[in-house]
């Protein structure tokens, strides 16, 4: 099915997104091309094989560093 509207807090406000459920998957939450476009999401890769993702909240122009 598909979950209209759904608020995620990165820690300091909500972002709303759409969301299609699953019966069945073998991860918790996937944040797909649509997300990663909405949000303007950039990665950084370190050596030691670290990783953050940067979203960009596009109705606040809020940032949100998170580690992966």
């Amino acid at each position: 099915g598909v979950l209209e509207n759904l608020r995620l807090n990165f820690g300091a406000d909500d972002v709303c997104v759409q969301v299609q459920i699953l019966p069945r998957a073998n991860f918790d939450m996937l944040l797909g091309r649509p997300f990663h476009c909405l949000m303007s999401a950039t990665t950084d890769d370190f050596p030691d094989g670290l990783q953050n993702i940067t979203l960009r909240d596009p109705n606040t122009g809020k940032e949100y560093k998170l580690p992966t």
